[in-house]
């Protein structure tokens, strides 16, 4: 005769004189809730509005605004002169960049 499923299941090792089985247990796969009963200070709105406003904040910033960056390493060689390697990043609209960053290159070639 085959052995029912419980006799099957693993058990840890006992705790306080007794080996824990689990009898039994509802399966509900598609009642995941999550359930706020209650809140003390009645304030869970203002979280939604900071978090919310955040979050549009955050996505503006990330989508709006062009990021640009300009290094510029400049070293001084014993016979007086000196070199300056520039070197530039952009997010976003690479060739108005690139024409920017041309201007600066020639701007500081002239001097």
């Amino acid at each position: 005769m085959p052995a029912s499923i419980a006799d099957r299941i693993p058990m840890g090792n006992a705790k306080l004189g007794y080996k824990w089985r689990l009898a039994e247990f509802e399966k509900s796969p598609l009642a995941h809730i999550l359930s706020i009963k209650y809140d003390p200070f009645e304030a869970a709105f203002i979280a939604w509005y900071i978090g919310g406003f955040g979050l549009i904040g955050a996505l503006m910033f990330v989508f709006f605004l062009s990021h640009k960056r300009v290094w510029a390493h400049i070293e001084k060689h014993e016979d007086g002169t000196t070199e300056v390697v520039l070197a530039g990043e952009a997010n976003r609209n690479q060739l108005a960049f690139g024409d920017k960053f041309k201007k600066i290159s020639d701007d500081l070639k002239r001097k």
